[in-house]
Parts: C-alpha cells; structure tokens; sequence
C-alpha cells in the first residue's frame, strides 16, 4: 500500500530545520506535531489534529502489512515516524530525493518542483499558509485548520509528482 504523508510540526526562528539537522529538531523538547496529512493510495488525503495523530498512524500500521511511505523529503517524516512512534515503513519513498535525479542541478523544493511539472496550471500550486504558524506553538481553531488545508494540497501535490516522475524514474 501506498501511503502518501507530511507532518506538520511547530517551527520558529531560532528553532527551525533552516538552523538544526533533522535528528537535533525531531529530537529537541521544543518539538511538537500540529498534525498529519495521509492519503492512502488514491483515496482522497486527509489531515489529522495533533491529539489523533498517535492513534491514526497505529491504525493504519495495524491495518496494513506493506507499506511504501511517500514523502517530499522522507528523511524528516520518516524520522519522525520512527523516533516519536517506532513505525518504520516497509519502503521509503522521498519525491524530493527523485526530483533532485529528474531535475538535475535545480531547487527540489516541492513548490519548484510543482512549478516545472505544471507550469500553466494554478491549481497545481503549494500554499504559503505555513508561515502564519511560525512560533506558535497553540494553533487556534482557525488557524489550525487553515494549517490542514494546506498539508492536504501538498499531500496532494507529493502525489502527482510521485505519479509524474515515479512511471519514467529508473527503478
């Protein structure tokens, strides 16, 4: 089974990946998940609030014996799964890792990559919601929701590019 996910975790200026490899953020006490995008297969993705996000993740390794884990970047969302939950994916899949190879020599951030992909279609484009939860920790309803909109279109987004690369990557 395909499983299709982003974390979503509090960031700040001082305390970013920009500033901390991934193992110093993941494993600091400062470190806290908002919540989860999942999207099974090709079923319709989904986001999980920060309380959920523990037993969502159990369910769906309880469920599933095979699963490929897909992520745009899966050093961070795999680390995560397996530091915080001890769930370790039968395979990782990072689309970040294959457009760097697709892409040789260009930015392989997930909104450049969706920018060559699709050049001329607006609706194949990341959200900068993100920003307005830069240090808060509290997320209130509202922006806790606006933060699962946009996890949802970069789920979103990480499977057409998986779709798109994956059929003329080299296996």
């Amino acid at each position: 089974m395909k499983l299709f996910l982003d974390f979503e975790t509090y960031y700040s200026v001082p305390y970013s990946l920009t500033k901390m490899t991934t193992a110093e953020y993941v494993r600091d006490d400062q470190f806290y998940i908002h919540g989860v995008g999942l999207k099974i297969e090709n079923e319709p993705a989904f986001y999980v609030y920060d309380i959920d996000v523990e037993e969502a993740l159990r369910t769906i390794w309880e469920e599933y014996e095979d699963i490929e884990l897909i992520c745009h970047n899966a050093r961070f969302d795999a680390y995560i799964l397996a530091y915080h939950f001890g769930l370790h994916a039968t395979r990782n899949i990072d689309t970040a890792a294959m457009a760097a190879g697709y892409f040789p020599g260009q930015t392989k951030s997930l909104k450049d990559v969706c920018i060559r992909l699709w050049p001329d279609e607006d609706r194949m484009r990341k959200g900068d919601e993100l920003k307005s939860t830069k240090g808060i920790r509290d997320l209130s309803p509202e922006l806790a929701q606006s933060l699962g909109g946009y996890c949802i279109q970069d789920i979103n987004l990480t499977h057409a590019v998986y779709y798109a690369i994956a059929p003329k990557y080299p296996a």
